[in-house]
């Protein structure tokens, strides 16, 4: 198996003629740097391959996939491969196209911080390109932090004839896992330690990958496709065609959803933005894998439409989150430290209101505009301490917080809350805050979500010096009673309705149903952001740099997100 390894022409721009040394290998190799034309033939390299190496804009071994003569399935000859830069969305597209000759393009890390982590990626591009500028732009944020990042080059447009649109790139995707584990250590890699993502079309054909790879989907062509070619974990960048309709629930069967299991499916997490079509078959693999007790998670974020890298604000953070979910599954020696202290409890001052008392929390560093009411679970004894934690931590954001006591409070949580609510609307103007919204944890979750769908109100005794308002946003922590029957009410929403964060993880019971509310949420357009973790503790305060993190930059940014 041939590795070709080339210096870009950027490089050699960089490095002035004068500067390079004369004579013999290195008066040939100028020779070939300084004659575009002539290079992809003279090193054995493809046009994309020596356009994207140029790209990178520096040396990096290329592997081809196939022997000479032994690439599979092959219906019809295709034009010379070629590379296009398209303007799409926020900038141009680096694309390769007409591909017939793949190959793996390995991006290192610096050798100090090499931590032996690889992650073949994908590029997406409708299985007709391959958008390569994703993988350098994830490939240096990877090996920043010592992971390696491989472009896959897989075979590209589409081969109709009688063969699925995965089928050619799913061969190429399982002889480059089996080439890349055999040569893992010329590479500075861990070959136990080898995960494969995609986005888009590449996240479909990741997700093939992930589901199939007990069996090649090929003659083996020699002793390289002996080696498993079962990622170790996976990545599922805003994944396509994955239902049919793709707006649907409808899962595609024959990409191998049957053959997720907890024994064969790696650990994986799954992104995606809200406003992607695609977010229905995003959640239908994450709950496939959830109800096998697969280690997965599931992040969603709420602005950015289908695409993007790690560059794109909030959605590049899955990044962080990626590789925190890596250090869980212990392929990192240590997750990465945490981006704030979680602090013990503060004690808080009582508070009463219209037919009930809480715990009023105020911010322990400068504080913002808004405010936030936080209903423990009444059925949970320990909901309460963990209710005061989170506020606490909130508080060092700049946050106020009223928790619901729930020893001192109507019978009925849902009344309660909104007559904390119509009570902290109506102190606004002493606290300094102008926005007040509500946070739900449990079984507390479910009349959040009713009022953030602007359901009938609960209390009905007011008199005039009670306020009546809705909630400027709407947190649901491991929520309960979502089923999403149209009778409740919950799913009553519309764009003019609270933004909405779901937070969850990965012993909830009723994830089914969290996930069905969520996506009946998605085509009225709500600002609706969702974080599912795999940890079953993972919505504990010691986890709070986790997913607390998460939820202060999801309410600074609820001020910008028109």
């Amino acid at each position: 198996m041939n590795t070709l390894f080339i210096q870009p022409d950027s490089a050699a721009r960089r490095a002035g003629g004068n500067e390079f040394p004369t004579g013999g290998v290195f008066t040939l190799f100028l020779f070939l740097l300084l004659a575009p034309a002539a290079r992809a033939e003279s090193t054995g390299l493809t046009k994309g391959e020596t356009e994207f190496l140029d790209y990178v804009g520096r040396p990096c071994p290329v592997i081809r996939l196939w022997p000479e003569g032994k690439v599979p399935d092959e219906p019809r000859p295709l034009p010379p491969e070629s590379v296009t830069t398209e303007g799409r969305g926020g900038g141009p597209v680096f694309m390769i196209r007409s591909v017939s000759d793949p190959s793996m393009v390995i991006l290192s890390p610096p050798e100090e911080k090499n931590t032996g982590v690889a992650l073949v990626l994908a590029p997406g591009g409708g299985y007709g390109g391959l958008g390569a500028d994703l993988v350098k732009e994830v490939g240096e944020w990877l090996n920043r932090r010592g992971i390696t990042c491989v472009l896959l080059k897989y075979r590209v447009p589409k081969r109709h004839q009688g063969y699925d649109m995965h089928f050619q790139p799913l061969q190429d995707a399982q002889r480059a896992m089996g080439i890349l584990r055999s040569r893992a250590v010329e590479f500075g890699i861990d070959p136990e330690k080898i995960g494969f993502g995609g986005a888009s079309a590449g996240g479909n054909l990741a997700a093939c990958l992930l589901m199939n790879h007990a069996e090649r989907w090929y003659r083996p062509v020699d002793d390289l496709d002996k080696t498993r070619c079962r990622p170790d974990f996976g990545l599922l960048l805003y994944p396509a065609y994955l239902t049919d309709p793709i707006v649907s629930r409808n899962r595609v069967a024959k990409l191998g959803f049957d053959k997720i299991n907890a024994r064969d499916t790696p650990p994986t997490l799954t992104t995606i933005c809200f406003a992607d079509k695609f977010t229905f078959g995003s959640a239908e693999i994450y709950l496939a894998m959830r109800r096998a007790n697969v280690p997965a998670e599931f992040h969603v974020y709420p602005v950015g439409g289908h695409g993007g890298g790690v560059a794109q604000y909030p959605f590049g953070q899955w990044a962080d989150e990626f590789v925190r979910f890596l250090a869980r599954q212990k392929f990192l020696r240590e997750a990465p430290a945490a981006n704030d202290a979680i602090p013990e409890a503060a004690t808080g001052a009582k508070v009463h209101f219209d037919g009930g008392g809480a715990i009023l929390l105020r911010p322990s560093s400068a504080p913002n505009s808004k405010a936030v009411v936080v209903c423990p679970d009444p059925s949970e004894p320990s909901s309460h301490s963990r209710a005061v934690r989170f506020a606490t931590w909130l508080g060092t954001h700049g946050f106020t917080s009223l928790v619901i006591d729930p020893d001192e409070t109507a019978a009925e949580i849902g009344i309660a809350m909104e007559a904390a609510l119509d009570f902290s609307n109506l102190k606004a103007s002493e606290w300094g805050t102008n926005e007040v919204g509500l946070c739900g944890f449990g079984n507390a979750a479910r009349p959040v979500a009713l009022a953030a769908a602007q359901a009938k109100r609960l209390r009905q005794n007011t008199d005039p010096v009670t306020f009546i308002h809705r909630p400027a946003f709407a947190i649901l922590v491991s929520p309960r009673g979502l089923s999403p029957d149209p009778d409740t009410g919950l799913t009553a929403l519309r764009p003019t309705s609270p933004p909405i964060l779901i937070l969850s993880s990965g012993n909830d019971p009723e994830i089914g149903q969290t996930a069905d509310y969520y996506l009946k949420i998605e085509p009225t357009r709500v600002h609706a952001e969702c974080h599912v973790y795999e940890a079953p503790g993972a919505l504990d305060m010691e986890s709070a740099s986790d997913w607390g993190t998460a939820t202060a930059r999801w309410l600074n940014d609820l001020d910008a997100k028109d």
